[in-house]
């Protein structure tokens, strides 16, 4: 090898090095592109968790170091090999960058701008085959088909010794890349997903699919077509390992199935109050954790445990929010040490641990309730795996005993007797059973149970009259103690921690005996609820007035005028929190001192999910009452 091509190679490697997208992402965000989303510098990753135009920009640069490197190679008149060399090292560089700890990207528009380079018409030709691929099906596979096209347009053409040379090269550094971290393998499974797809996730579906289901009313009649072709098709693949994406896309699928079917849970709820909300506290919970991990890509159970339980313990509400979140606790505390997959038998003991969570986040635990109907889905589970390895099975089966323990909740206790329902939350975790087997069988309904409905719901007076949760960042507190005190001033009571933050629930007289327990606690976050009125139908008015809770209102006056508070996170620059006790204070300390005023942040989904379900309470009960009065 000639010192001339050595040194051109050489530079068409360092050219490729420059790590655009990351510099673009820390310019723009202060971001460490390497940490978020796929965790590598290419423009994809920069489009989806940075911005459009950064990404645009990331792409456009990138391509342009493929396209000069050969470009310039033609104009100097270096001959092919070395062309296709340098063509070569520019992805290699941008895959393995040394700016990077040669960490990089996947090398894609580096590619493109060097055939770009190579020929005009042989490329255009090939992004035609990607953009349809991309538009019908998916761009991993769209990529992939790139090479072979590439390859026999050249060959036909009579480059194959340059462009079709270079395409069957680049292959073996752009795969790499896909199945990296190699040591992460292990099995032909996970090989295959990630050299198709250039991901974890199990499910193989086509875009135009995700396109219709997005926009239903323009794709009507595509849309019914598809419908018929899933039902003739009945046969649905097994499903025999899980990806942490995977167990991701089953938690989004269980919380809309949860907000779905609110309603439908919130009619039915006698017990331990008829406050009507059960459907509400359930829904509220899973669209909370949603919210976390929605956004993520995870490659390991051990990252996707973490959010899941923060986030779990932030958004759980009432009591079934409570056991539900008790209840995956249990199931990450099984999962989260596994590398890179689950099978079916890790489900089934992770279920069985689960159970056993739930019922310890329970101070008094109750049969007939949502307990019951866990228990069973643990023991279909368990009776299943003697058998099988399918999870999709697994959880039908689950699915299956979890709906006749849901049935025998009418006759366990006495006030569900009585107005001839099932638990609410029982009813709202088979639900969520459903969206989890729906995810897996791609969107195939479940044979569903109807729960009675009854609209003129008998109402005890609760025994205590105001629901109390509160959420803090433990500092050196003794949790078990805690409840312990706790337990002597109501009932259903709960205390859950993970991740340093603990969320407590109970239903007591004195909301500010309980507040006073906390001295240990920082970072609090407290929602009371007055039972009693929501039973009377005194809480639900047809107008009613949102606030943050640092607003400086009395109870009384808040009970009077139908006023919700919610989260309303205020902060000086220091970190400092601002409450409803120092809000004015410390601002006028702020302006005298010439310091920073405090600023604010959004509110999170689940803070603001009470709103809503307000207005279609007002409406649902407007409705009864109009059903009622009618001759």
């Amino acid at each position: 090898m000639s010192a001339e091509a050595l040194i051109w190679i050489i530079w068409s490697y360092l050219v490729g090095s420059l790590p655009f997208g990351y510099w673009i992402t820390k310019l723009t965000s202060q971001e460490n592109l390497l940490l978020i989303g796929y965790k590598k510098s290419s423009g994809s990753n920069v489009i989806k968790y940075v911005g459009v135009w950064q990404g645009v920009l990331t792409i456009l640069l990138d391509a342009l170091k493929g396209f000069l490197v050969v470009w310039l190679a033609q104009e100097l008149g270096l001959v092919g090999w070395i062309q296709v060399a340098a063509a070569l090292a520019v992805v290699i560089g941008h895959n393995w960058s040394p700016f990077l700890n040669f960490a990089g990207g996947r090398g894609i528009a580096a590619l493109m701008g060097a055939l770009l380079a190579f020929s005009l018409p042989i490329t255009a030709i090939s992004l035609i085959v990607f953009v349809a691929i991309f538009a019908v099906w998916d761009a991993s596979i769209g990529t992939l088909l790139v090479f072979p096209v590439v390859i026999l347009l050249s060959y036909i053409g009579g480059s194959f010794e340059t462009m079709g040379m270079f395409a069957l090269l680049v292959m073996f550094p752009v795969l790499f890349k896909r199945l990296s971290p190699l040591e992460e393998i292990s099995n032909a499974t996970l090989f295959v997903r990630r050299l198709l797809r250039d991901g974890d996730c199990a499910v193989f579906d086509f875009r135009i699919v995700r396109l219709i289901e997005r926009y239903p009313t323009a794709f009507i009649p595509v849309h019914l077509v598809i419908g018929l072709i899933k039902r003739a098709r009945g046969y649905v693949p097994p499903v025999l390992s899980l990806s942490p994406q995977d167990m991701a896309g089953l938690l989004s699928s269980g919380a809309k199935k949860a907000a779905d079917h609110q309603e439908e849970v919130n009619r039915i709820n006698v017990f331990p109050v008829a406050d009507k909300d059960t459907g509400y506290n359930l829904a509220a919970t899973t669209v909370g954790i949603e919210s976390a991990i929605a956004k993520k890509e995870y490659r390991t159970f051990k990252n996707l445990a973490k959010d899941v339980r923060l986030s779990a313990v932030k958004s759980a509400r009432g009591n079934a929010g409570m056991i539900y979140v008790g209840f995956l606790l249990g199931f990450f505390e099984r999962i989260q040490e596994e590398s890179i997959e689950i099978d079916a038998q890790i489900f089934a003991e992770a279920l069985l641990i689960s159970k056993i969570h739930a019922r310890s986040a329970i101070h008094n635990p109750v049969d007939g309730t949502m307990l019951d109907v866990i228990d069973a889905a643990a023991k279909g589970a368990e009776n299943y795996i003697k058998e099988g390895n399918n999870i999709i099975e697994l959880l039908e089966n689950s699915h299956k005993e979890a709906k006749a323990a849901l049935k025998a909740t009418t006759e366990k206790l006495e006030v569900l007797k009585k107005n001839n329902v099932v638990d609410a939350g029982a009813l709202g975790f088979v639900r969520i059973l459903e969206g989890w087997i729906e995810n897996l069988k791609g969107d195939v309904p479940v044979a569903s149970v109807m729960a009675p409905v009854n609209l003129s719901v008998e109402q005890a007076p609760p025994r205590y009259r105001y629901c109390v949760q509160i959420g803090f960042q433990n500092e050196g507190g003794n949790i078990q103690r805690l409840r312990e005190e706790l337990s002597l001033l109501g009932n259903s009571m709960e205390v859950l921690e993970a991740e340093g933050r603990v969320r407590l629930h109970i239903h007591t007289d004195q909301p500010e005996a309980v507040k006073a327990k906390l001295s240990f606690a920082t970072d609090i976050n407290v929602h009371i609820e007055d039972m009693r009125s929501q039973v009377e139908g005194t809480s639900i008015k047809p107008l009613g007035l949102v606030v943050g809770d640092t607003a400086s209102l009395p109870q009384s006056f808040i009970e009077k005028n139908n006023i919700t508070e919610i989260p309303f996170v205020a902060q000086f620059p220091n970190g400092k929190k601002v409450t409803k006790e120092n809000a004015y204070q410390k601002m006028r300390d702020a302006l005298k001192e010439g310091t920073p005023l405090p600023t604010t942040t959004n509110p999170s989904p689940a803070s603001i999910m009470p709103v809503s379900y307000i207005v279609r309470r007002c409406l649902l009960e407007s409705m009864e009452r109009a059903m009622r009065e009618e001759p």
